[in-house]
């Protein structure tokens, strides 16, 4: 047997060839031809010619590409021999078949380092190795935890972060829980409790759809949002809150107003108003402007629009607009400890109003104000507009903006509403009747003990009860002439039949 070629082709593969090099966390789909993760081996320096064909290598997955099939200038491995093989080399083929009398040849010694050889046509069984008990069996190594995936203990005993599968508010704090959270809790518990029974589960979110009101920015993907459950557990730790949740509060509020429609007031609906979504020459910056333009445009007649801004997409800020003054109020609770950049915010809210006296905004006398630099229609921008401030090292900006939200919205309520006591019914004073003043009210029932008159919010409803009043006095004077005569008749049969 001649000696093997110890020159193996396979010797000088490059090993380098076959590690992942192009695909990326980023992108982790397969790049196009001509780019840099399909390349040859001819491209790769110190690579010895060892082949006359180059080989297309793509390098953005982990297998070489395999050769191509019968091309002889292929370049093949040195053949490698069975054991089997060698030995019927050396000792020769055995016969050919053979009377049932004759006898194999006696199989050849074996030195003695190694084991006998079995019998001519007899396959060697591989040897049962038993089941090792004890510790000394194959187990999987214990999975050990560390310090880093363990949510880090706290001095009070609160939770710092959601943990799922358990209730966000401590059993020792419930108590203090009002409205709505312990429901949404339970809610929560009981939704994570049916994820972590399920081997693929779904993101502990809730989906929020926007309504398809022109109100709102409801084109795809601003039609859907979500809120986490972690959004939650910050809402209720008084944490920093997520846009998502001012964006949900916002739409609330606006809903609520078309409504019950308080007059000189709206929400403007804030997806856009984030520093990132500003960008000059962005999409959405120019969908943004147009956005406002429009809902300026529908409230025309409102000198109210709340606006809920992310300058720097981390904090938040309220600003009231008010087109027909070209009015922009910024209420910052951190104004006084953090300052922030409006720039882009600005130049939007200029854009937008701009675009709003070009398509029949109206302004009040003296109202429009024309920017000095640019000679064009504006807004006046008072950035530190007094109002409730919040303690140096708070992050609870979004908490101030919520408030203030609410606070307008109430108001414009309370003053949409009808005065409450404008018409007096004077049931018995020295004139009764229905009075609109109350100090004409007061002049009758003076020196007049008990309830002797009421208030009434509409004059209708007031006449109404004078009517009724005087409808069952009749009545009751009705009774008391029948009563009268009734006792007078009798006493008169008293006294004849007596």
């Amino acid at each position: 047997m001649a000696p093997l070629d110890g020159n193996d082709a396979d010797d000088d593969d490059d090993i380098d060839a076959y590690i992942n090099t192009g695909a990326c966390s980023q992108d982790m789909y397969m790049p196009p031809m001509d780019e840099q993760a399909f390349r040859t081996h001819g491209d790769q320096l110190g690579r010895p010619p060892t082949v006359t064909k180059q080989r297309l290598v793509f390098t953005g997955l982990s297998q070489d590409t395999p050769p191509e099939a019968g091309n002889p200038a292929q370049v093949k491995p040195a053949t490698v021999f069975s054991p089997n093989t060698l030995r019927k080399t050396i000792i020769g083929e055995p016969p050919k078949s053979t009377p049932a009398t004759s006898e194999a040849p006696p199989a050849p010694e074996a030195p003695p380092s190694a084991p006998p050889a079995p019998p001519v046509g007899q396959v060697k069984k591989a040897r049962k190795r038993g089941a090792k008990k004890g510790a000394s069996s194959s187990q999987p190594a214990p999975k050990r935890i560390r310090a880093d995936d363990m949510v880090p203990p706290t001095p009070d005993g609160l939770p710092r972060c959601h943990e799922a599968g358990k209730p966000i508010l401590p059993p020792d704090m419930e108590h203090l829980a009002s409205g709505p959270m312990l429901p949404l809790q339970h809610s929560i518990n009981y939704l994570e409790s049916v994820l972590l029974k399920e081997k693929d589960p779904n993101y502990p979110v809730f989906s929020v759809k926007v309504p398809s009101d022109q109100n709102f920015v409801n084109e795809d993907p601003a039609d859907i949002f979500f809120i986490a459950f972690e959004d939650v557990f910050n809402l209720f730790h008084s944490k920093r809150l997520d846009y998502n949740l001012v964006r949900l509060y916002a739409i609330n509020l606006q809903m609520k107003i078309n409504r019950e429609r308080p007059r000189h007031i709206a929400v403007a609906d804030p997806y856009y108003m984030r520093d990132s979504q500003l960008q000059d020459g962005s999409r959405t910056r120019t969908k943004a402007v147009r956005y406002l333009q429009n809902f300026m445009l529908m409230y025309k007649e409102s000198n109210t629009i709340l606006l809920p801004v992310f300058p720097e997409d981390k904090y938040c800020t309220l600003i009231i607009l008010d087109p027909k003054w070209s009015l922009a109020q910024y209420f910052d609770s951190s104004s006084t400890t953090t300052k922030k950049d409006y720039k882009r915010i600005r130049g939007v809210l200029d854009e937008a109003i701009l675009g709003y006296s070009k398509n029949g905004g109206t302004f009040d006398k003296n109202g429009q104000y024309i920017r000095p630099d640019t000679k064009k229609p504006g807004f006046k921008h008072v950035i530190d507009f007094p109002c409730i401030k919040q303690p140096a090292g708070s992050i609870k900006e979004a908490f101030y903006v919520l408030h203030h939200l609410k606070g307008f919205v109430e108001d414009a309520e309370m003053m949409s509403l009808p005065p409450k006591m404008t018409y007096y019914v004077v049931f018995e004073g020295r004139v009764p009747g229905v009075y609109e003043e109350w100090e004409e009210c007061k002049k009758q029932v003076h020196k007049f003990s008990g309830n002797c008159y009421k208030g009434y919010p509409t004059r209708h409803e007031a006449v109404a009860k004078w009517r009724a009043h005087q409808a069952n006095k009749s009545k009751m004077k009705t009774f008391l002439v029948l009563s009268l005569l009734l006792t007078i008749v009798a006493a008169v049969l008293y006294f004849i039949l007596v």
